[in-house]
């Protein structure tokens, strides 16, 4: 009988490993090729944005973080997956936004064609590992990041310095700091705000948001899948202007 256990066991243990085994390299590769950087100009407060967005069910609908093009008139979008010669650089129009959920989503009307992500619909653990994907810092070409999940509050309110709240309230944002969100345990550059972060199977499991940086202590977070389904049914204006939120005191810098 314990030669029996001890054998159930040892096949329990890889099933285990793979359960909370992060992206292989093969299924990151081919992420990358769905991911886009997504320019706006034309804003209405002056500025130039640079963001991430992914590409949604199909290669012309682009899924990006809201801040990254709301008041500006035009919006560009460079697909990761085209080589050069090939033209990369595709202008978008919006379809809808969530404000709450500082997401949008974007139209290009003759996109090429290239591989589109999901959204999984498998559960969120605390033991897993994932990669996110995005442009840090504005870089012409899109890198990926391994993540996992952090224990403790999930509502953004509870993440947030009263400063950094106080600073999204003052710019007049509509992100809602009651929302729960993917706490991350590594710090996600500027830039990377609405690429996607996956699972094993290449499947979206939540969008890039924001982050603290705060020393030796970086706090980021993203938005759950669910979002998204927000932002599919939304009836918002689309014109609607956003001025970015930035606060920097003593302890840490938010971003998004």
């Amino acid at each position: 009988m314990r030669a029996l256990i001890l054998s159930v066991l040892a096949l329990m243990i890889p099933a285990v490993a793979i359960s909370q085994a992060p992206p292989s390299e093969a299924v990151r590769q081919q992420v990358l090729r769905s991911v886009v950087q997504v320019n706006a100009s034309g804003c209405r407060d002056g500025t130039r944005r640079s963001g991430s967005g992914f590409l949604f069910e199909m290669s012309g609908n682009i899924v990006t973080a809201h801040h990254t093009f709301g008041g500006c008139s035009q919006i560009q979008v460079i697909y990761e997956g085209v080589q050069a010669p090939a033209r990369r650089l595709f202008d978008a129009r919006i379809v809808r936004v969530h404000p709450a959920g500082d997401l949008g989503l974007l139209e290009v009307a003759t996109p090429p064609t290239l591989p589109a992500l999901h959204l999984s619909t498998k559960s969120i653990s605390k033991d897993a590992s994932y990669a996110s994907f995005g442009y840090p810092l504005g870089v012409p070409t899109a890198s990926d990041q391994l993540v996992t999940l952090a224990v403790g509050a999930t509502r953004l309110q509870d993440i947030l310095p009263d400063e950094a709240a106080r600073e999204l309230n003052r710019s007049g944002s509509r992100i809602s700091i009651q929302t729960s969100v993917l706490r991350l345990n590594v710090a996600l550059q500027p830039g990377m705000s609405g690429g996607p972060i996956v699972d094993a199977a290449g499947d979206v499991v939540g969008i890039v948001a924001g982050g603290l940086k705060a020393g030796a202590a970086p706090v980021s977070w993203g938005w759950s899948r669910d979002n998204v389904h927000l932002l599919l049914a939304s009836v918002e204006p689309v014109d609607q202007n956003v001025v970015l939120a930035q606060v920097q005191y003593s302890s840490a810098e938010l971003v998004v």
